[in-house]
């Protein structure tokens, strides 16, 4: 375009009306999110090439600083954290870290095939701090412990709150529709704890909650026929509790699968009381063989909210 074109436009001007700062932010996750790209767009990023390490690895072993890299990576990375959590993952990343993540990590990642034999324990605390500590250094001690915050209600990684609900998700496929009950996951820990139950059998899902407070209160829905195939499926379960009833749905591939409406009964929390709550995926706690599950799974998720 010429200058002498440059303001012939006779095209209706279009004027963005005046807008507050919280109608912005209302636009995106948080404020804290702006901030942390705030800083993210400000930052400066030095010309090192990181794919060789004599370009930067002077001192030391060049091989433990890619090797720390990745394990930050796998050790820290929010996967399931909010845009705000992410981006101040990246902000606090060191540049090498940075070139592990965008270049080097694993983008892809395989499944979990259960073959009636093997099952994950997944320890999810809160465990008492003296055990295991002796005779141990404190960064070995605390590495892969899960971040206490009870203002986010980060107090167990598998606690329930009624009100907050649970959301079980997962990818399965099933190489058979089999008789009998197999666990796909048993939530639990010490007497008086509680449990939340989740197994297959035959074509359907049976979901279990006990209360683990005073007189045990126990709701057990059934989802019949949600397994009809053998191929790979979605399927996600929520449950949430009030002193209007417990209601329970499921969902196959994003859809709704089956709502099983409000029971008239409460079950208010279910909390660990000692040595945490432990979560068996692919078996139940008793570790017993008829109990193991057989199928393939990926991309497992507890949700508390």
């Amino acid at each position: 375009m010429s200058i002498k074109n440059l303001f012939n436009n006779t095209g209706t001007p279009k004027i963005q009306k005046s807008v507050t700062s919280d109608e912005l932010v209302d636009q995106v996750e948080s404020s804290d999110f702006i901030d942390a790209k705030k800083k993210q767009f400000n930052e400066v990023i030095p010309p090192i090439d990181f794919a060789d390490p004599s370009n930067f690895a002077k001192f030391g072993s060049a091989e433990l600083y890619y090797e720390k890299a990745f394990e930050r990576i796998h050790n820290y990375y929010p996967y399931d954290g909010t845009l705000h959590e992410k981006v101040e993952f990246e902000n606090s990343s060191s540049y090498l870290d940075k070139y592990v993540f965008d270049n080097l990590y694993p983008r892809t990642n395989g499944y979990l095939n259960f073959l009636n034999s093997n099952y994950i324990k997944v320890f999810g605390g809160p465990h008492t701090a003296s055990s295991g500590m002796v005779g141990k250094t404190l960064d070995s001690t605390f590495d892969d412990s899960m971040k206490y915050d009870e203002a986010k209600k980060r107090t167990s990684a598998f606690e329930f709150r009624g009100e907050d609900g649970i959301t079980i998700e997962f990818w399965l496929k099933v190489p058979s529709i089999s008789a009998g009950q197999k666990a796909i996951l048993h939530i639990t820990g010490a007497a008086g704890s509680g449990e939340i139950k989740l197994s297959q059998q035959n074509g359907n899902v049976n979901l279990g909650l006990i209360s683990g407070s005073g007189t045990a209160v126990k709701f057990e829905p059934s989802f019949s026929n949600i397994f009809t195939d053998l191929n790979w499926n979605h399927y996600a379960f929520t449950v949430l509790s009030s002193s209007s009833g417990i209601t329970a749905k499921a969902y196959k591939n994003g859809q709704l699968f089956e709502d099983q409406g409000a029971t008239p009964r409460n079950i208010p929390h279910i909390l660990p009381t000692t040595h945490g709550l432990n979560a068996f995926i692919g078996s139940s706690s008793a570790d017993a063989a008829p109990d193991l599950f057989t199928g393939s799974m990926d991309e497992f998720r507890f949700w508390k909210t």
